[in-house]
């Protein structure tokens, strides 16, 4: 149903099939439209079946995603920390040496080979981070936890689903969802 300018437009829509991938990562179904919809200049003919694909998580895959961005985090942040420990050893202050008579370095000078090799680390940590937190969702774009019957501890949805007329047809919209809880919409967010 939607409003339009006669008010409210109730128009039947028919569930088809769906599915769930194998890797438990899209889902996709179908829903019949049996009575052509119409909003303003925009229409759906009768008999139109809509194909709705989309990703979804598991609590599993989330928390492997969050498992992985947490060690790649920490392997940037010690291999941060080794460089650090090499520019604090550069910059300390001199200490006086009696026998000469002169200011001395505290610490000898880092070997450049070694140096070189930390660096090397500290750019591959960054970039293992950064496609660890690439392959982890925003928890914005995500739907709160809801239930499938093949899925034990529940999924969640990625927002900006792709729906397409037929299975293999063209893309006519986006779409996301929301699963049915018996919390108030204000404990659910605001999106």
């Amino acid at each position: 149903s939607f409003t339009g300018p006669d008010g409210a437009n109730v128009r039947p829509i028919e569930g088809g099939k769906w599915k769930l991938s194998d890797d438990s990562q899209q889902i996709s179904f179908s829903l019949n439209v049996p009575e052509k919809l119409t909003r303003r200049d925009v229409y759906i003919d009768a008999g139109t079946e809509l194909s709705l694909t989309g990703r979804v998580y598991t609590q599993s895959e989330l928390d492997r995603l969050n498992a992985n961005n947490y060690e790649a985090r920490e392997e940037l942040w010690k291999a941060g920390g080794e460089i650090g420990d090499v520019y604090d050893r550069a910059n300390a202050s001199k200490k006086w040496n009696e026998e000469t008579g002169k200011w001395e370095r505290r610490y000898a000078s880092e070997n450049p080979l070694s140096f070189a090799r930390k660096q090397l680390t500290y750019w591959g940590a960054k970039a293992k981070q950064s496609q660890a937190l690439n392959q982890r969702p925003d928890i914005n774009t995500l739907s709160d936890r809801g239930v499938l019957p093949e899925e034990e501890g529940g999924m969640y949805m990625a927002k900006g689903g792709i729906v397409r007329v037929g299975e293999n047809g063209p893309v006519c919209g986006t779409w996301s969802a929301q699963p049915i809880t018996t919390s108030p919409a204000s404990y659910r967010g605001g999106n």
